[in-house]
């Protein structure tokens, strides 16, 4: 039941939520803080025209939600030139951003982290990399992003890059050999792999040689909204199969 536009919670719902550990997978208010200079530790009004799609959460929200770690996205323009410098710059915007709210969030680079960071009363704070194309082709840098406390990196974003095909994509296409060989370095890492923005025929490939299981950080389902980058129902049993998880977007348009 919807009033003043809240939804009500049940007792029982409530209760789950609030034992639960909850994570969400992707967040985009670091574009918030370093473009529009809005201070994450105060509420803040999503900013006119972006309501549907995201600035939404700061840590009073997070806290208030029950929120107990949330994943930072490092977002970089959809281009490879000069990305991987791009999303250096936006990782160490991060990092001061955590530092100056140290009372209240603590950088996560591992699940200990993150239950630590509950434990002592804090939101952890890690970082998730969007669209391969901040590698600028080069697998090395992978390695550096994961040195860096990255932990997940989405395989592409609204453009397709050397590794995958993105969803945006009209012509059918999956993962290429560079991109076998992305997917085969992060497993080895430790870094999930992403598959959000992902065209569906290279989700099929991704999910099937993962050695480690597949996420999507932020998506939904196409049988209830068909567009581009929503999930058909194979989409969603495969990364099942690997023990993955789907984070569901909340931004009302896709759902």
């Amino acid at each position: 039941m919807f009033q003043r536009g809240r939804v009500e919670v049940s007792k029982y719902a409530r209760e789950f939520h609030d034992e639960a550990l909850v994570i969400d997978l992707h967040t985009d208010s670091l574009i918030a803080s370093r473009l529009l200079g809005l201070d994450l530790a105060k509420r803040h009004r999503t900013p006119a025209g972006l309501t549907p799609w995201m600035l939404h959460a700061d840590i009073p929200r997070l806290q208030e939600g029950g929120v107990d770690a949330v994943f930072l996205g490092i977002v970089v323009a959809p281009y490879s030139r000069g990305a991987f410098k791009r999303a250096v710059r936006n990782i160490k915007f991060g990092e001061s951003v955590i530092e100056n709210n140290r009372e209240l969030v603590s950088f996560a680079a591992s699940a200990e982290d993150i239950k630590h960071a509950r434990e002592r009363g804090k939101i952890a704070f890690a970082f998730g990399v969007e669209g391969m194309h901040a590698l600028e082709g080069k697998l090395e840098n992978l390695e550096k992003l994961y040195s860096l406390g990255v932990r997940y990196i989405t395989m592409a974003h609204f453009t397709s890059n050397e590794f995958v095909a993105s969803s945006a994509s009209r012509r059918k296409s999956g993962i290429t050999p560079k991109g076998r060989e992305a997917v085969e370095l992060a497993n080895s890492l430790g870094m999930i792999v992403d598959v959000s923005h992902t065209h569906a025929e290279a989700i099929e490939e991704v999910t099937r040689i993962s050695r480690a299981p597949v996420i999507v950080s932020h998506g939904a389902a196409s049988a209830l909204h068909p567009t581009f980058r929503n999930l058909r129902d194979e989409d969603i049993l495969n990364i099942a199969r690997t023990g993955g998880v789907i984070g569901l977007i909340y931004a009302s348009y896709w759902l």
